[in-house]
């Protein structure tokens, strides 16, 4: 089973300032990886999708990457990084991939060098180094460079992408893809330059056609910060994915096994093309539902999504961060076993 964490609208703001005046976002990624890092599910990744800051600046990211990266690599955590509406692609590209318009690798640029965490979960479920080579938790060469009519085709030198690839063209969509034990973990670019809905270029398109045309291992996951969701609420419509229907006709028929997405700051589930979509909340505030039709921003109920893949099915659990009283004893694994017998 492969176990992903997918945490989304983080929208962590500039010198640790509050969203809306209200809520600290640093605070509650920190109690996400709080979880994260100690209750007996271990992940083969995190995911990151979208919005992870409020303004974009380089800054935030570095702070960001601060935050999360030392706990991941201490877990064996592959961490996946994921743009928004809300990000900034230069300054995203720049300080988490290490990467930029013409820029390649940005070596001498001060800033760390953008490095998939080392390790993962293990074959067997556990955390631990991957037995399946250099390539475990990387992501996939074929991402990291631009050619033509794909914007991420690579050079290799001596098998191993050649650094004069990792250069990104002005306006080039931000795609990549991971391979998590033979799960295909695909994150693709659904934002338009300084608008709030998405839509997928006809280069993310036909990049991803291409992709799809070999099925992966153990099927794909596709990630996207605009999910292929109707609507909840009407100022939500305002801002959504533009053009699912161009999404449906590449999946249908694929080995895509679930597709994810955030920036409705709400958890959502519906199909696309027969595949399963889920949406994940936000980490930092969610929509208050009870208001109908009316958008309404409220600090409650923040949390990620838990993503589990099995053999034939894919489970999606929301995960909320406050803890509530409880109503019954508590039964741990060992009393599950001891009641088993």
């Amino acid at each position: 089973m492969h176990r992903i964490a997918h945490l989304s609208d983080c929208h962590l703001r500039p010198v640790s300032g509050l969203v809306g005046g209200v809520v600290d976002a640093d605070a509650r990624l920190r109690r996400a990886i709080e979880v994260l890092t100690t209750w007996d599910k271990p992940c083969d990744a995190w995911f990151f999708g979208g919005d992870l800051t409020d303004e974009g600046d380089a800054d935030t990211y570095v702070r960001l990457r601060e935050l999360v990266e030392p706990a991941a690599s201490a877990c064996g955590v592959q961490v996946i990084w994921g743009n928004g509406n809300h990000d900034g692609s230069d300054a995203f590209a720049r300080v988490l991939w290490g990467v930029g318009p013409g820029d390649g690798l940005h070596s001498d640029s001060g800033l760390r060098q953008a490095q998939p965490a080392v390790g993962g979960s293990s074959p067997e479920g556990g955390v631990g180094p991957s037995t399946l080579g250099p390539s475990y938790g990387q992501p996939d060469p074929r991402s990291l460079r631009p050619s033509k009519g794909s914007p991420n085709r690579p050079g290799l030198a001596n098998g191993k992408p050649d650094p004069r690839s990792l250069s990104l063209s002005k306006g080039q969509p931000l795609n990549r893809t991971y391979d998590l034990r033979g799960l295909r973990f695909i994150a693709l670019d659904s934002v338009v330059a300084d608008r709030p809905e998405g839509r997928l270029s006809e280069v993310s398109l036909a990049w991803l056609s291409e992709l799809l045309a070999t099925p992966a291992v153990r099927g794909s996951i596709l990630a996207l910060h605009h999910p292929p969701v109707p609507p909840v609420q009407d100022a939500a419509g305002l801002w959504p994915l533009t053009n699912p229907g161009a999404l449906a006709e590449v999946v249908r028929g694929s080995d895509v096994r679930l597709i994810i997405g955030g920036h409705f700051h709400q958890t959502s589930f519906t199909t696309l093309a027969g595949v399963p979509v889920a949406a994940a909340s936000s980490l930092t505030y969610t929509q208050d539902l009870t208001a109908g039709r009316t958008l309404r921003g409220q600090d409650a109920h923040a949390g990620f999504n838990l993503i589990e893949v099995h053999e034939e099915q894919v489970v999606v659990t929301a995960v909320q961060l406050d803890v509530g009283v409880g109503v019954h004893r508590a039964l741990s694994p060992a009393d599950v076993e001891r009641m088993r017998r």
